[in-house]
C-alpha cells in the first residue's frame, strides 16, 4: 500500500542523527493513509505507482498506473515506489512559471538503484512538458547524498534552501529545479 511504502522510503530520506521518534511522528502526520488519501483528491495532485505486479523484466520500462482513488481502499498490492506531483505550487526564487513541484519520489528499498527512481522521474518530466510546466522543483535533505546525485544526474540545480521539518525538529533542504524551457 501507499502508506505503507512511504512508511519505509521516508527514513531514507532523512539525516542519520535525526530520533526515530521524529520521524515516526512525521510519518503518523503526514504520511498515514488518510493524509495520502485527502492528498489524493485534490485536483493538484498527481500520483504515479510501480506496483509489484508490473515489475519488468528491464527495470527502466516500468509501466505506470495513475492513481485516483483512496491508497487505504485502493492500494492493496506491492508497491515498488511512488511520486507525488504538485502543481499551483511555487518557490519564490523560480523565474517565470508555471513550475510543478516533485513533492515525492519513494522507492522501497528494495528496489533502489533498479531503475524504478528514474522510471518514477521521466514521467514527472513527461507531465510537466505535458501540461505546459517550464520546469520542476523540489525539496531534499541538505544530507541526502544518494538524492542530491540523482538530482544532479537529472538536471537538477540549486535554487534555494529551506527548513523543513520532521517531528518538530527543524531540517535543511536544498531547493532543486530543471528547467524545461532553453531560456531559463
Amino acid at each position: 500500500m501507499l502508506s505503507e511504502l512511504a512508511a519505509v522510503s521516508f527514513p531514507l530520506a532523512c539525516p542519520e542523527d535525526l530520533p526515530a521518534a521524529a520521524i515516526q511522528q512525521h510519518i503518523t502526520t503526514h504520511l498515514s493513509a488518510a493524509v495520502l488519501g485527502a492528498e489524493m483528491e485534490s485536483d493538484n495532485n498527481e500520483f504515479w505507482v510501480v506496483p509489484q505486479q508490473n515489475a519488468p523484466e528491464d527495470e527502466r520500462a516500468t509501466r505506470f498506473a495513475r492513481v485516483d482513488a483512496n491508497p487505504a481502499a485502493s492500494l492493496s498490492e506491492q508497491l515498488l515506489g511512488y511520486a507525488m506531483l504538485v502543481s499551483e505550487t511555487r518557490w519564490p526564487a523560480l523565474p517565470g512559471g508555471p513550475w510543478l513541484e516533485v513533492r515525492r519520489i519513494y522507492v522501497h528499498p528494495d528496489w533502489i538503484g533498479t531503475g524504478v527512481a528514474q522510471a518514477l522521474m521521466d514521467r514527472a518530466v513527461q507531465r510537466a512538458s505535458a501540461t505546459g510546466h517550464v520546469g520542476l522543483w523540489l525539496g531534499t535533505s541538505k544530507l541526502n547524498q544518494r538524492a542530491l546525485a540523482f538530482y544532479r544526474r537529472n538536471s537538477f540545480l540549486v535554487a534555494g534552501e529551506r527548513t523543513f521539518h520532521v517531528g518538530g525538529i527543524a531540517n535543511e533542504d536544498w531547493v532543486l529545479a530543471r528547467s524545461l524551457t532553453p531560456t531559463l
